[in-house]
């Protein structure tokens, strides 16, 4: 009889520990992706030229497809959040920005909206900011450049690469 106890004791810890495994697996390969997105992040700022106060941040996602030595060229993506601090400027409109990548400008600009099944697995979103999806031809190069250009508040550039950024650089980090 205490064998049995004893037996339906384990069953039901070893019942428990592996639902919470199942969870914690599932929470891991979530914040994996989003770790993997976060080293494809980077964010362009502008600032104002009277009072040196950032006017416009840009957060831009690469959206990497691993397609470096094969055959397949497909788009470079980008998930672009938008976020502009001006009174006058109530409308955040990518429109009266110049984007581009290694100096060609995107093959097409879509709005996203909140609930975005791109947004769901990018860091750096939030509420204030309005997102793009952006699409440029394919680039071979390893390492991409995306500057962004606006007559009043000036020029940014973030550099973006295929591979890990160690890869192509050679400073010690």
């Amino acid at each position: 009889m205490k064998s049995a106890v004893l037996f339906f004791i384990l069953l039901l810890s070893f019942g428990c520990s592996s639902k919470k495994e199942i969870a914690f697996k599932n929470d891991f390969s979530t914040l994996k992706k989003l770790g993997s997105r976060l080293q494809k992040t980077e964010k362009i700022q502008l600032y104002d030229p009277e009072d040196k106060k950032t006017k416009v941040l840009l957060t831009a996602t690469y959206l990497s497809q691993n397609n470096i030595n094969k055959k397949i060229k497909n788009d470079e993506l980008f998930v672009v959040g938008l976020y502009i601090d001006d009174n006058q400027t109530k409308v955040i409109d990518i429109e009266n920005f110049s984007l581009k990548l290694n100096a060609k400008t995107p093959k097409s600009i879509e709005p996203l909206s909140d609930k975005n099944k791109w947004l769901k697995d990018i860091p750096l979103v939030s509420e204030w900011s309005q997102y793009y999806l952006l699409r440029f031809a394919h680039i071979p190069q390893k390492s991409m450049i995306l500057s962004i250009n606006h007559n009043i508040y000036g020029k940014g550039r973030a550099t973006f690469a295929k591979v890990a950024k160690y890869v192509l650089s050679k400073k010690a980090y």
